[in-house]
């Protein structure tokens, strides 16, 4: 088992959970998918002993909550998918020792915020957090997330506000670069909204008129 590269657990639909130490003999593991199980938690050293690990997949689980040291070991991380669970917010230090981090993905979760990760010091390509509750996101999160090199950012089906769609367009390496045909979609409350490609992501802010 110690010489286990890739361990696939993933679409049983019946992991719930996992014991501290399930993976203690598994250092060289790189590639971990959990994908399609029914995960409520990681505990903060369940993940400890996978040093190699490049690819982790923990998408259609229930995890409501992730501990901010739960990844301080995976500074191989290229690949984090985080889609379809029941995640809040991401605590920033969840990043911090994620230097090899590539691509991220969190659609379709509770987020409400845009996640800050002005401490992943990975050379970060996407990041896509399509189908949250994402109304706001602080300057700081905006600049951190388009930084040079950055490919593809979405944050569509959120209801950002004006302010935050503001900071997004001014950041000094985002142009507003495309008008989409369906630009104005009003609906019966007189509510438009208007959606802009920023880069390669887009950014969709409203307006009462």
């Amino acid at each position: 088992m110690h010489q286990l590269e890739t361990l696939d657990l993933g679409d049983t639909g019946r992991l719930a959970a996992l014991a501290e130490g399930a993976f203690s003999a598994l250092g060289r593991l790189r590639h971990l998918r959990l994908a399609g199980n029914r995960l409520a938690r990681v505990s903060s050293g369940l993940l400890a002993p996978l040093r190699a690990l490049e690819s982790l997949q923990l998408q259609r689980n229930a995890l409501a909550h992730l501990p901010a040291d739960a990844l301080r070991a995976q500074t191989r991380l290229r690949l984090l998918n985080l889609d379809s669970n029941l995640l809040e917010a991401l605590p920033p230090r969840l990043f911090a020792r994620l230097h090899s981090l590539r691509h991220l993905s969190a659609r379709d979760n509770r987020l409400a915020a845009l996640p800050s990760l002005r401490l992943c010091a990975g050379p970060l390509r996407t990041a896509l957090f399509t189908g949250n509750a994402i109304a706001d996101a602080d300057e700081a999160a905006v600049r951190a997330l388009w930084r040079p090199g950055f490919e593809l950012g979405d944050v569509r089906g959120n209801p950002l506000t004006s302010q935050a769609w503001q900071w997004a367009s001014n950041a000094s390496d985002v142009t507003v670069s495309t008008f989409p045909k369906s630009i104005f979609c009003s609906n019966s409350l007189g509510i438009w909204r208007i959606q802009l490609k920023v880069g390669y992501g887009y950014i969709e802010t409203c307006l009462n008129i």
